[in-house]
């Protein structure tokens, strides 16, 4: 083996000794027979057999000179492949290695490798890693090396580490290979390794990254949690007592101050919700059960709700035609309510004087129903489109007399593609605005049939019993009061915290126990773990009346032992059809 210079920068490649031409020894040997020739005296035929002799000699010479000529041309064309070959491999920036598959000593490298270890080829050639690492890696790639030359295939040892002159401690991914002779006995290991140093710690940066963002995420959900409680507490006593007075008689001018009084307090719970909705949409909390659903008919129910908004905006609100032909559709009937309901505000809102707002239905050729809210209104121009769907993003309206937050649209969307829809605006200034909902359709799946709520003023049944509210807000708790007085048959007992609540349980045995989840001395949940496994006898039916509005946890309190969980501001007829339920005698003894 000799080295040769392949490159203009000194690169040294091992190529074999190429034998001499074999015309020039061919003719050496022909030359010197030819002068022994002579030197015998010859008759006219013998010198006659000589020349055709030296004829033949230089015919076969030329045709040997050719032969060497392209013998030399061949090899000239394997040094330019060889090296090509070796440069290809000099710049590959994965390292290269071949070892001697006996003594696992370097036999050829790239640069790579010469960079990574921060050594030269003179002090890399002819070296175990022995000589090249402190013994404890030393022994582990050469471990891991003779595994290699003895598995007849290519083995990808995964990550391994160890540590460089130059750059520390450093992580490769490296395959390895054994390379045979041509009577199948390992000659070589060839082992490729590509530094994965600054990828990983990419990913421990991102991960990093992602569980900062998580623990944020967490605590921005955890602060608007406590806000959401902190603000429902008083709005159940402000709700609650309007609800009441709406059911007394009152003169035209009280019964629409406590209407106002509703109105704020509901947009102001519909901004809390809107608030919690997007914050769980972003953390990826927000779970929903979706089913079949007549779309008309949420339609129709939209329409209904804003008609009053409408009445006083002199703004027609009408469901075409089609909405009432158009197959069911595979979605949250509360959250596809919720939002028409937005889009129909906004269609009211942003109308013009005398304008109407339709919503129609139709399907799309991808097979998804489309809900389409038309309205007359003012228009959005076009470059202010792409921002119309960003959160607290108003697009100029908050210098206008329109109420609003700049959340509905935002949460519209998030809750369409939450349902594995999509929510879309065209929009022409002065010529109004069509915002198509495109949802999952349900052809063939039998609609669910529409609910049927207690309505306050039909005649209450003959409930009776005794009723344990555990409560340490004192407002709630008269709210609590003056609702029961509307049953005369129920007994109604109030506690401030969980150890008075206890005793009297033990005293009075209530069929029916509301139960707040945050008091003084210990949780709701404690207080209902105690009641299902140290109460004898009948059940009592237990039903949680709380601020806490997460999904997660109405699922926890249920699976638990409570029958029902209503979250605050509560609805006065829902109480109403709680206490009915249960407290009547044809249910009495009977689970919720």
């Amino acid at each position: 083996m000799r080295r040769a210079t392949a490159e203009p920068d000194g690169t040294d490649y091992v190529l074999p000794d190429r034998p001499r031409p074999l015309a020039s020894i061919v003719r050496r040997a022909l030359d010197r027979a030819s002068e022994r020739w002579r030197r015998v005296p010859a008759d006219a035929e013998l010198q006659q057999l000589n020349t055709a002799l030296e004829r033949r000699v230089r015919e076969r010479t030329h045709a040997l000179e050719r032969l060497d000529a392209a013998i030399a041309a061949r090899d000239e064309t394997l040094k330019r492949s060889e090296r090509f070959l070796f440069s290809i491999v000099e710049h590959v920036p994965d390292a290269i290695f071949v070892k001697d598959a006996t003594t696992l000593e370097y036999v050829l490298f790239n640069r790579a490798l010469e960079r990574v270890l921060g050594r030269t080829g003179a002090e890399i050639t002819g070296r175990t890693d022995a000589d090249l690492f402190p013994p404890a890696e030393a022994a582990s790639l050469a471990e891991r090396d003779r595994a290699a030359v003895q598995s007849t295939a290519l083995v990808d040892v995964g990550e391994e580490s160890f540590r460089t002159r130059e750059h520390g401690w450093r992580t490769f991914h490296t395959k390895r290979v054994a390379i045979a002779d041509e009577h199948g006995r390992p000659r070589y290991l060839l082992g490729i390794a590509r530094d994965i140093t600054e990828q990983r710690l990419a990913e421990v940066a991102l991960r990093d990254a992602r569980t900062e963002a998580e623990r944020a995420n967490r605590a921005k959900s955890d602060f608007l949690a406590r806000v959401s409680h902190e603000l429902r507490t008083p709005l159940n006593a402000v709700l609650g007592f309007a609800q009441l007075f709406q059911q007394d008689a009152l003169s035209p001018e009280d019964r629409e101050n406590v209407q106002q009084i509703i109105r704020g307090g509901q947009h102001l719970l519909e901004l809390i919700d809107e608030v919690l909705d997007i914050s769980r949409i972003e953390a990826g909390h927000l779970t929903m059960t979706c089913e079949a659903v007549n779309v008309g008919d949420v339609a129709l129910e939209a329409v209904e709700l804003i008609r009053p908004l409408a009445i006083a905006r002199q703004i027609t609100v009408r469901v075409s035609d089609d909405g009432r032909r158009v197959p069911s559709a595979f979605v949250n009937r509360h959250r596809l309510r919720q939002i028409l309901l937005n889009l129909c505000s906004n269609g009211v809102k942003y109308n013009r004087p005398g304008g109407s707002v339709t919503i129609s239905c139709g399907t799309t050729a991808s097979g998804f129903v489309r809900i389409a809210v038309h309205d007359e209104g003012i228009g959005i121009p076009a470059d202010k489109l792409p921002r119309l769907f960003t959160p607290f993003e108003r697009l100029g309206a908050e210098q206008t007399t329109v109420e609003g937050t700049g959340l509905g649209l935002a949460l519209c969307k998030r809750l369409a593609e939450a349902m594995g829809g999509a929510l879309s605006v065209e929009s022409q200034v002065s010529r109004g605005s069509t915002f198509s909902v495109d949802v999952p359709s349900a052809s063939g799946v039998p609609a669910t049939p529409p609910r049927v709520r207690t309505v306050i003023g039909a005649e209450p049944p003959a409930a009776s019993g005794v009723v344990l509210y555990i409560e340490d807000t004192a407002a709630n708790a008269r709210l609590m009061q003056r609702l029961m007085s509307r049953r005369p048959g129920v007994q109604l007992l109030t506690a401030p915290d969980g150890k008075s609540g206890l005793r009297l349980f033990a005293e009075h045995r209530p069929r029916l126990v509301l139960l707040d989840l945050h008091l003084p001395d210990m949780t709701g949940e404690e207080i209902l773990r105690q009641i299902r496994e140290t109460h004898v006898g009948d059940q009592p039916h237990v039903a949680v009346l709380t601020a806490d509005a997460v999904p997660a946890q109405k699922e926890r309190l249920l699976a638990l032992g409570a029958d029902a969980y209503l979250t605050k501001p509560f609805n006065v007829p829902d109480v109403l059809a709680l206490l009915d339920g249960t407290l009547t005698e044809a249910t009495c003894g009977a689970g919720l």
